[in-house]
């Protein structure tokens, strides 16, 4: 018996482990008021198996987020940044700046925590291409505030991501479909 009882906790902490296991990582930068400067985050998206829902994980320290990814927004947010890559050649190969909506992501279900509870909510995004300099650019997410279902006087802020062009390359191959189908063929086996 007391073998059995070992050999589950054992089983569910691995299994804790592996839905905590992030399918990919990248980095994203956000704006910090309180010291008027970006700052550097890590972004995950992970795999949730009871759910079978890919979600990205984006830690803030009063209201850590999480927004679905179907294929639909995956697909959309893949097509942006391949746009962004393209004006950002265009913008060093012209020696120009862009300040332009690259295009709009499908609303998406998203949660975020405040205090001990997750809220509920949606969340509509889109993408920028922000030149500083004509040798500086940044691609820009934009995300809506998101209401709770539950109590519509808890609102999670709108937000900005920013990604150095430098940097365009790891979020590109975090919404690739490579990343999905490899992480897929993982959990079938």
């Amino acid at each position: 018996m007391k073998k059995t009882i070992i050999s589950l906790v054992v089983m569910m902490m691995g299994l804790t482990l592996v839905a905590d296991t992030p399918i990919t990582s990248f980095k994203a930068l956000v704006w910090n008021s309180f010291i008027n400067t970006l700052v550097e985050i890590k972004v995950d998206i992970f795999y949730q198996e009871d759910t079978e829902t890919i979600y990205m994980a984006i830690p803030d320290e009063k209201f850590p987020m999480q927004i679905t990814i179907n294929e639909e927004y995956r697909c959309k947010m893949y097509n942006l940044i391949r746009r962004f890559e393209r004006k950002y050649r265009n913008a060093l190969e012209w020696e120009e700046q862009f300040d332009l909506e690259l295009g709009v992501l499908p609303t998406a279900e998203s949660k975020f925590k405040r205090h001990k509870t997750w809220h509920k909510s949606n969340v509509n995004s889109s993408a920028n291409f922000f030149s500083q300099n004509a040798e500086l650019h940044q691609f820009i997410l934009f995300f809506s505030p998101m209401p709770s279902r539950t109590d519509r006087d808890i609102t999670r802020d709108g937000f900005k991501l920013y990604f150095w062009a430098d940097d365009i390359k790891q979020l590109e191959k975090a919404f690739h479909s490579k990343e999905y189908k490899k992480y897929q063929k993982k959990t079938e086996e």
